[in-house]
């Protein structure tokens, strides 16, 4: 649970998570499942304005946030991460001491750096043509964008077992 932060006035008010419209608004976004919308919300939770690019998040604790299995919720991981909404900073290790992978969310500007860069926003290339300026008056590349991320995201989940 956070704690409540104070304004200038002194009152104390609640953290909360933006989700901007240009982020709706993407072809990448409409083809995230509900689940990997709720995980990327997630990651968004556990971002406190500096850590971005240390956002530290194991499949298992996914999962259990979000009522699903850690199979459901790596799977949210890589759907976020194929589309661009996330990037693997640091893999997970399994030696002693255990660790969690860490992630940047790509709509932020990278807090590891300093200065800050500008934010990559990989999600907006989506569904966007090697010829095309808005993905719009193509639909040739916008099918071929769409084809090689949904080959993707299957190559992925062919190595699951049911």
């Amino acid at each position: 649970m956070t704690r409540p932060t104070k304004n200038r006035r002194g009152s104390q008010t609640d953290r909360f998570v933006a989700l901007p419209h240009y982020i709706m608004n993407t072809f990448a976004w409409s083809r995230l499942s509900a689940t990997a919308r709720a995980a990327w919300l997630e990651f968004a939770r556990l971002h406190n304005g500096s850590n971005n690019g240390l956002i530290a998040m194991s499949e298992t604790t996914l999962g259990e946030r979000l009522g699903v299995s850690h199979d459901t919720a790596r799977r949210a991981i890589n759907d976020l991460a194929t589309f661009g909404f996330l990037e693997r900073t640091k893999a997970p290790s399994f030696t002693s001491p255990r660790r969690t992978a860490e992630y940047l969310m790509t709509h932020i500007p990278d807090d590891r750096t300093q200065p800050k860069g500008i934010a990559s926003r990989a999600f907006q290339n989506i569904g966007k043509g090697p010829h095309t300026g808005n993905g719009l008056d193509s639909g040739e590349a916008l099918k071929t964008t769409e084809g090689e991320a949904m080959k993707h995201l299957l190559s992925q989940r062919s190595h699951v077992r049911i």
